[in-house]
Order: C-alpha cells, then sequence, then structure tokens
C-alpha cells in the first residue's frame, strides 16, 4: 500500500518549528490563555500562532474578553509575561458555518455536528500539510463534540510532533470563573463575586496542569492519493477504516481472463468467482484503474476501453460482435458484478471491500474500485 508519512519529515531543532496553539472554544475563552501558558510558562515553547475555531456566540466572547486591543486578557497577558506580541499572530477567528454558508449560533443538531466536525478537520488538514508546523491542539474548550471532533481529526490527521493538550486549572473553584484566564505573575488573584464578596486566593495555590493526551497517530494509513482537505470528516473516516480493514485482512484481487475467475484471497481464506464475459470486462478495467475515482464524464470517454477489453480479451470467435457499450448497459453491468461478488458466498466483510462503489456529488456520478492497486493483478491468457 503506497501510504504517506507518519511525520512530518525528521525531527528538527526546537527554534525551527513553528508553533501553532489551536483551540476549539465555546463559551468560555479562558482556555486559549490558560493553554498559552502551560506552553509559554511551564514547557517554555514559544507560540507564533493562535488560531480559534468557535460559534457565533463564542466568537463574540473571544473578541470581547481576548482580543481587544490593549484591554483584553491576550494582550495583558503577554504585556505581564513579557512576550514578544509582534511575534504572536492571532489568525482571524475561524466562526463554524452550516452546510449553506450560515454562521453557527451553537451547535446542536446532526446536521450542525457534520458542519462544525468538516470545518475543524479542514482547519487541522491545513496545517498538518506544512511539516515545519507543530500543532498543539486544546480539548478544554467548545461543546464536548467539538472537542470530540478536534481530537479525531488529530488522530487521523496529526504527525509524530502534533499534540493533543486539556489544560486544568487549580484550585477547581477558578475553572468555573468568567474572570480568571492565568495564574497572576504577581500578587494573589483578587476579584469579587456578584453578591459583592471578595474572592482571594493566593498566587502559591494557583496552577495550570495538563493532560498531554497520547492518541493513536493513523495519518500513514491514509493512500497518498487521499486529500483530506477535499473529504468530509465522515468521508476521511470511512476511507481510513477501508484501508485499515483492507490491511488487517491482506485483501488480495485477482482475476484470469482465460478462465475469467475472480480469485479473492484474505488473511485465511480464498474464493474464486467465474464472471460472464461483460462483468469480467468491467472488473478487468477497473482493476487496472484501481483507487481511480472516476466522474460519470470520465466515465463515458473511457467506455471504449472497457469494450475494446470485451471484444479482445473476453468474446471469442463467433461470438464477437460490434455492439458497444453506454452508461446505461455499463451500470447494468456493474450492478450484476457487484451482485455477483455479493452473491457468492464470501463473507460480508469481505465482499464490501471488492465492490465497486458508485455514488453521486456535486451533480455528478462517480465510480470507484477503493482496494489498492498493488493488491490487484490481472493474469492475461497465455
Amino acid at each position: 500500500m503506497n501510504r504517506r508519512s507518519n511525520s512530518g519529515g525528521p525531527m528538527r531543532p526546537e527554534r525551527d518549528w513553528r508553533n501553532v496553539l489551536l483551540a476549539v472554544v465555546g463559551l468560555t475563552p479562558q482556555v486559549v490563555t490558560e493553554t498559552l501558558y502551560y506552553l509559554t510558562q511551564v514547557r517554555e515553547v514559544q507560540v507564533h500562532e493562535i488560531c480559534i475555531i468557535t460559534t457565533v456566540r463564542g466568537r463574540e466572547l473571544a473578541e470581547q474578553l481576548l482580543l481587544r486591543h490593549g484591554e483584553g486578557a491576550l494582550h495583558r497577558f503577554c504585556a505581564e509575561y513579557r512576550l514578544d506580541a509582534d511575534r504572536l499572530h492571532v489568525c482571524p477567528i475561524v466562526v463554524l458555518q452550516d452546510r449553506h454558508g450560515n454562521p453557527l449560533e451553537d451547535i446542536r443538531t446532526a446536521e450542525e455536528n457534520e458542519a462544525a466536525a468538516n470545518a475543524i478537520l479542514r482547519v487541522v488538514a491545513d496545517y498538518t500539510r506544512v511539516d515545519s508546523v507543530r500543532l498543539f491542539c486544546s480539548l478544554a474548550g467548545g461543546r464536548k463534540t467539538m472537542s470530540t471532533f478536534a481530537g479525531f481529526a488529530m488522530q487521523l490527521l496529526g504527525r509524530t510532533q502534533d499534540e493533543l493538550l486539556h489544560v486544568l486549572v487549580r484550585p477547581p473553584e477558578l475553572e468555573s470563573r468568567r474572570d480568571f484566564f492565568y495564574p497572576p505573575s504577581q500578587g494573589d488573584f483578587l476579584a469579587t463575586d456578584p453578591s459583592g464578596k471578595t474572592i482571594h486566593v493566593p498566587r502559591e495555590e494557583i496552577s495550570i496542569d495538563c493532560a498531554e493526551v497520547p492518541f493513536v497517530r493513523l495519518r500513514n494509513w491514509l493512500p497518498r492519493d487521499v486529500q483530506p482537505g477535499l473529504l468530509s470528516y465522515s468521508e476521511l473516516v470511512a476511507a481510513t477504516q477501508f484501508h485499515l480493514d483492507v490491511e488487517e485482512l491482506d485483501l488480495r484481487l485477482e482475476l484470469q481472463t482465460e478462465s475469467r475467475i475472480l480469485t479473492v484471497r484474505w488473511a485465511g481464506g480464498e474464493k474464486q468467482i467465474r464472471l460472464q464475459p461483460r462483468q469480467a470486462a468491467l472488473l478487468h478495467f477497473f482493476l487496472e484503474h484501481a483507487g481511480e475515482e472516476i466522474d460519470s464524464d470520465r466515465m463515458q470517454a473511457l467506455l471504449p476501453e472497457i469494450d475494446q477489453l470485451y471484444q479482445n480479451t473476453y468474446v471469442r470467435g463467433t461470438s464477437r460482435h460490434s455492439e458497444g457499450w453506454d452508461l446505461t448497459n455499463f451500470s447494468n453491468n456493474l450492478t450484476r458484478l457487484n451482485d455477483a461478488i455479493a452473491e457468492s458466498g464470501l463473507p460480508p466483510t469481505i465482499s464490501r471491500l471488492c465492490r465497486v462503489d458508485r455514488y453521486r456529488s456535486g451533480g455528478y456520478a462517480y465510480y470507484c474500485l477503493r482496494l489498492p492497486k498493488e493488491r490487484c493483478r490481472v493474469i492475461p491468457s497465455p
């Protein structure tokens, strides 16, 4: 299987990384400065860039409480801890949108969750495309589904250098306070609650702890022709699971043109299926184009190639004829081919991986045998 590298290249000296803090944020933008405190003051990492993903209301709070020029908590943090604010780039806030491009006020419905997953995946895909970027993804903010999607996006695309973080504030009563953003560099934390009571927490009792969350990196199981930024979250999960299943089963397809026998081999089993001439020609074509997603326009242009395979390889003697292929008989024979595989007695898990998929997207029909090409073989007649 032609897989991509799991890392962003050789590990670099610390000074050569571009360190990016990616934070999914809900109504508590404090997680940004709390995580920044942990990275810069505890880990002593120079953070170069901050990217915030949130909803409409989350953006309003982040702009008001964190980013207000000269007054926001982020500016106060940089001044208090003597960080060069000019070297810390804050990206425009990424506001989640529905499939029609409308900004999301909240994430509640299945459709809104799907949109959130896709947006988070695109951001992670963009950053992990750059070898020199080291991504620190905070899971502490936003709805649970947002942090879950961020964690899974990192699992799908994260590289050796990328990290998942979840900050914890001590003492616990500070976690729920809207006016706590980071431990003060000097002095105690003083605030007034709504009843007018003064809150006093000694500096030595305040700390930011962090769970550096280990995760399995699946990026190297993606074939090189998969472009994560162009797939939805669900599509990328399906593509990854497909290739994990293929590798685990060590699945291989072999078509003998003389006998029209398809041999399906997998770890612990083998099955032979005799195909009709048209289905054999169709499978022959897809084995040679394994892994390619072919849209209906291109398929129309490739029908003569299928017809040539059919006439020259699978029809003999007086049976030869000049009837060509169109998309209708192509579609009918594709159904028969998939039915022959499904009804052959193969275990359902195996037959699902052997079928030629067809689906619609953007007004086009697409066709694909998803098995990697190196696992497909055509044995010509002697």
